[in-house]
């Protein structure tokens, strides 16, 4: 059974390596309240991810966005293995084709999901905070998505000059394009979803600081 040590070295590596308890404080203020989300599949998300995997940082705002959307991915693929089969050169940016090789095909998104799972002692499927961010995805932004490069529209054209950002690129095709829209749906994931999710992990957190007499 893992220490509450190994336990916070899941996504407080630096940290705990450090001995420096007391910066995880300001960890979980950072993800709870400080979000500009930007679902972007790119290079960033790959190394905000493997700085947390290789224990070279510890997680805040930006890094938890891109673990959170890692563990979305897994989940949806988890369900539907062929979900994520829209994803080839010419349907998305070559960028995001690198990404999903790299969550999928290399399996780091299936290692975040393992890591928030044992973190919580608790699936992800009993998690109603997470569960309600993947269905907010899988609805406004991969399935639009999908579903307009199934129609051939213009989104194609848009994707392989794009970061990636088929989360974003979905919701615009949902909205139809009307930006001020496509914010309100953004600011949704932002504002409200990623957070209570981030909650979720900065209680979790406190109770191990708490038994380890921070």
């Amino acid at each position: 059974m893992a220490s509450l040590d190994e336990k916070l070295a899941l996504l407080y590596p630096r940290s705990v390596k450090r001995g420096k308890y007391h910066r995880i404080f300001d960890q979980i203020k950072d993800i709870t309240k400080n979000y500009h989300y930007v679902p972007n599949f790119d290079r960033y998300m790959r190394e905000r991810i493997d700085e947390v995997l290789s224990g070279e940082r510890d997680i805040n705002s930006k890094k938890f966005d891109a673990l959170a959307t890692a563990a979305v991915v897994y989940e949806l693929y988890r369900r539907d293995p062929t979900y994520f089969d829209f994803v080839k050169p010419g349907n998305v940016a070559d960028v995001a084709v690198e990404t999903f090789d790299y969550l999928l095909n290399q399996g780091k998104a299936r290692e975040v999901y393992r890591r928030l799972e044992e973190f919580l002692e608790k699936p992800l499927s009993q998690i109603p905070e997470f569960q309600k961010l993947v269905e907010f995805i899988d609805k406004y932004g991969f399935t639009p998505y999908k579903e307009e490069i199934s129609g051939e529209n213009s989104l194609i054209r848009r994707s392989l000059d794009g970061n990636g950002g088929i989360i974003t690129d979905g919701i615009a095709a949902y909205v139809k394009f009307d930006e001020y829209e496509g914010r309100k749906y953004n600011e949704k994931i932002e504002r409200d979803l990623l957070p209570a999710f981030a909650k979720v992990i900065a209680r979790k957190t406190e109770e191990y600081l708490k038994k380890l007499g921070y």
